[in-house]
């Protein structure tokens, strides 16, 4: 957006300044041609050469504009009037800038206002000094022509006095200041596109860190589980869900055996060895995307599983129960010589308890069975 609106400023400026330029370029154009007709008045015409493409002026009534220097040369008066038409006539098949004289009552019909000029000699009668306009392809400007004392010589018949408008120059020049957008675009495209990469570059910094600060919040820092917060919310939504959809609820509450005695033999160190290794082998069970497991307590994990009902939850606790045996971290303090896991297991079918919080208490219930019960082993409520 700020790339967008800052191109669209520069294009308006761009333009603005060329229009700025133009106006100052066709007005000292039309300064210059009023500069030269006026050297032409205070002459009172000018004798230029008769050729097949300089002709006599057929509206300039002078006993004087003809005159014979011998049989080779001819000479003829132009006046203000015809040397700017012969101007206008040269300026429109050799330059980019071209003019036309225009007159309020003219008496050459190629003086005859066009559309354009008679909009603007409108504008003149309400007391404007000049007009100007951007067309598509090019400039427009016109500023009226007063009447002079030197004018009257050929204008008196027509009536008009010192100070009135007689006509008008009409100045026309093409867009050659008109800046190509190719520039412009181009070089806030570039900045536009090395603002994404920055963009993205820190929308990946800010992501990565947000992970990070959302796996910080979520998640126990040593085993990697969903810790004890994100488990109660994550039981809330499940239990919910369950009882909407009347599907059962299964909850396993584990506990490794004598992890106490295990920590005062080898150390807290190896103790977190320990429990990083339980932890993942317990997660390695959970396939389905709704099966979830949480570090509870120091060395105590809970799985919960929705849509699995006691059967299944028991099948999927004597795998778990199996694979940490199997896993042979040797515990010189418990009977079994190895590591082992104490199993709670409750399974919420008919959803008469108001609360998730009291399936967790039945499930604990169920772990402190197992464990009364000799360790090592799955117990259901």
């Amino acid at each position: 957006m700020v790339v967008g609106a800052s191109l669209s400023w520069n294009i308006w400026k761009d333009r603005e300044e060329d229009t700025r330029v133009a106006y100052r370029t066709i007005k000292t154009f039309f300064d210059f041609i009023c500069l030269t007709r006026r050297w032409n008045a205070q002459h009172g015409g000018v004798y230029v050469r008769v050729t097949n493409n300089t002709r006599p002026n057929p509206y300039l009534k002078d006993p004087l504009r003809d005159i014979r220097v011998n049989k080779h040369l001819m000479l003829t008066k132009e006046n203000p009037a015809y040397m700017t038409r012969e101007l206008s006539n040269l300026s429109q098949r050799e330059s980019s800038v071209s003019f036309h004289m225009a007159g309020l009552h003219p008496l050459n019909p190629a003086n005859t206002p066009t559309p354009l000029e008679k909009k603007a000699f409108n504008a003149f009668s309400h007391g404007k000094k000049d007009f100007f306009l951007t067309k598509k392809n090019f400039y427009f400007y016109m500023s009226p022509l007063i009447t002079r004392s030197s004018c009257l010589r050929c204008h008196r018949s027509q009536g008009y006095r010192v100070g009135e408008v007689i006509g008008g120059i009409s100045v026309r020049m093409f867009h050659l200041y008109r800046t190509s957008l190719f520039s412009l675009i181009l070089g806030h495209l570039v900045i536009g596109i090395l603002g994404i990469f920055v963009i993205i570059c820190f929308w990946k910094k800010l992501e990565s860190a947000y992970k990070k600060i959302e796996r910080q919040a979520i998640r126990d820092p040593l085993t990697g589980l969903y810790n004890r917060r994100e488990f109660d919310r994550r039981l809330g939504e499940e239990f919910k869900r369950a009882k909407r959809y009347k599907m059962p609820l299964s909850v396993m509450m584990c506990d490794i055996d004598w992890f106490k005695s295990y920590n005062d033999t080898y150390g807290h160190q190896k103790g977190d060895v320990c429990l990083k290794e339980v932890a993942v082998t317990i997660d390695s069970f959970l396939k389905r995307g709704g099966d979830f497991c949480a570090r509870y307590g120091g060395e105590e994990f809970v799985v919960v599983l929705p849509q699995t009902d006691e059967e299944g939850a028991r099948d999927l606790a004597l795998c778990i129960k199996k694979a940490i045996e199997e896993l042979g971290i040797h515990h010189q303090a418990s009977p079994f010589g190895v590591v082992t896991l104490s199993i709670g297991i409750t399974t919420e079918k008919e959803f008469s308890v108001s609360s998730p919080h009291i399936i967790i208490k039945r499930a604990d219930m169920a772990l402190y069975l197992a464990k009364k019960n000799g360790r090592n082993r799955i117990e259901s409520l």
